[in-house]
């Protein structure tokens, strides 16, 4: 359990950089699958290289000095990873529920909308659970093409956000929504 949250803190720090520094704190649903991704390959090639001489010796708190072999490491870094996959799942959900209650309170109260806010008015399900199992699914294809990759000779560094970039940006439904839901 300590492994796994070594990792969850890993990816945790990550995206809180990312959302800090990218676009002023301005950030949708493509920057952080593709930070995830990115959090994921460099932790993923930190392990294999603490591994390059065998299993690596840890020290915690509550077990003490303890070695871990290379496939732990993996399991505990993929368990962090569908976590953040779930996470990614409620913060679209939020998004969805803020975007809602935006659009009915604006359009019952117009004169209080933004200036340069646009409203959608038309029928437009906010609360769409195929968007979040897109994501979804598309973050656990990403995770199997780069592992894929990493394995062949024509892996290189920044492959896993490129691969979810180039996903997310051939899916013209899920970027649409993603425009509707986001801007």
């Amino acid at each position: 359990m300590e492994r796994v949250k070594e990792f969850d803190n890993s990816f945790t720090n990550y995206l809180f950089v990312l959302k800090c520094a990218q676009n002023g704190g301005n950030y949708d649903v493509k920057d952080v699958m593709e930070s995830v991704m990115d959090a994921y390959e460099t932790l993923y090639n930190k392990i294999i290289k603490q591994h390059e001489n065998g299993d690596r010796q840890v020290t915690y708190n509550i077990t003490g000095e303890n070695f871990v072999s290379l496939e732990e490491d993996l399991a505990g870094l993929d368990d962090a990873f569908y976590r953040e996959v779930a996470g990614l799942s409620g913060y679209i959900l939020c998004q969805q529920t803020n975007k809602g209650f935006e659009q009915q309170y604006y359009s019952e109260f117009p004169w209080k909308a933004p200036r340069g806010r646009e409203l959608h008015q038309e029928n437009y399900n906010y609360m769409d659970e195929e968007y979040r199992n897109s994501a979804m699914s598309m973050m656990k294809q990403a995770r199997k093409k780069f592992l894929e990759l990493f394995q062949s000779a024509a892996y290189k560094s920044g492959a896993a956000k490129n691969i979810i970039s180039h996903m997310i940006t051939q899916d013209a439904d899920f970027m649409a929504k993603t425009q509707k839901l986001f801007h």
